[in-house]
């Protein structure tokens, strides 16, 4: 049965499940390294989790929707062309980058005032020079910069490792199977970022949990 999937799904997937293990990855270590949970019930500990799970997983398909929609029209012409090969691998370069950052960011942003990184951070953007000092000489920025020039590396091949994988693989399929795969993982990764089985998804409350 596997092996009918056609090889851009697998694709998509593949990368969709490394991307949300990598975002969970800093979950937790926020939960080892700033939590302080020792006096919260284990009940409430996994309740965050579960909630902090269904937003990683949300966040690890809107980071991956675009180049999916890609993939999906493109299908097996995405590893036919080495342009889509350029895109994918600059696209989840920066998709990881940007991530990185982010909860670098929120876990600099928690060590110093102990909260969580939120739109009232944007202050600090009014004056750059003084937030820059503070940061430059509160952090091991430029350490940072060479650990991430190493992720950039190691993305950009690990991408390529993906890619490289399911080029060969190709299953023949009608049209209208094609179709129906389109469809079926559209709606897939649209269900990834709605997260809920209720009218409502995924609220602000429940990321304040």
């Amino acid at each position: 049965m596997f092996k009918r999937i056609p090889n851009y799904i697998k694709y998509i997937f593949t990368h969709l499940i490394f991307l949300f293990a990598y975002i969970f990855f800093f979950r937790i270590l926020f939960y080892f390294l700033f939590s302080e949970l020792d006096n919260i019930a284990i009940s409430e500990v996994r309740k965050g989790f579960f909630l902090g799970a269904r937003f990683d997983l949300k966040l690890a398909v809107i980071t991956i929707f675009p180049i999916a929609i890609l993939v999906l029209i493109t299908n097996y012409n995405f590893f036919s062309k080495k342009i889509f090969k350029i895109i994918a691998n600059i696209y989840f370069l920066i998709g990881y980058v940007i991530l990185t950052l982010f909860f670098l960011f929120d876990f600099g942003y928690y060590d110093y005032l102990n909260i969580r990184l939120d739109a009232s951070s944007l202050r600090f953007l009014s004056n750059l020079k003084i937030s820059s000092k503070v940061l430059i000489e509160s952090y091991p920025i430029y350490k940072g910069l060479i650990g991430l020039l190493l992720l950039c590396v190691a993305v950009f091949w690990f991408s390529k490792f993906i890619y490289n994988s399911f080029t060969t693989q190709k299953t023949l399929i009608t049209n209208k199977i094609k179709s129906l795969y389109f469809i079926v993982t559209f709606l897939i990764l649209s269900f990834g970022i709605y997260n809920s089985f209720t009218h409502y998804p995924l609220r602000w409350s429940q990321a304040f949990f």
